[in-house]
């Protein structure tokens, strides 16, 4: 079996074929940018590539903002319960 297809069974196992959601804020236009390189002059050689994920503090601002949206466009009474606990053993 796959580590992956394991790590996910550990994870959430217990939330398979439950109800549920999730919410999570996409950057659709980061400010970060990232660097393709090539690593030799071998066609064959996988080329450099560093991407530079959230290194400009807007990237961070903009997914906390829509973090903070996503939790406040939720009905407070019916999902408290569900916001206060850890999904994560």
């Amino acid at each position: 079996m796959c580590v992956f297809v394991q790590v996910f069974k550990d994870l959430f196992g217990d939330m398979l074929y439950n109800e549920g959601f999730s919410l999570r804020p996409v950057l659709l236009h980061p400010q970060t940018r990232g660097v393709v390189r090539l690593k030799s002059r071998d066609p064959t050689d996988h080329p450099y590539i560093e991407p530079n994920y959230l290194a400009h503090p807007d990237d961070i601002k903009i997914l906390l903002e829509g973090t903070r949206c996503n939790i406040l466009s939720l009905p407070v009474d019916s999902c408290y319960c569900f916001l206060c606990q850890n999904p994560w053993p």
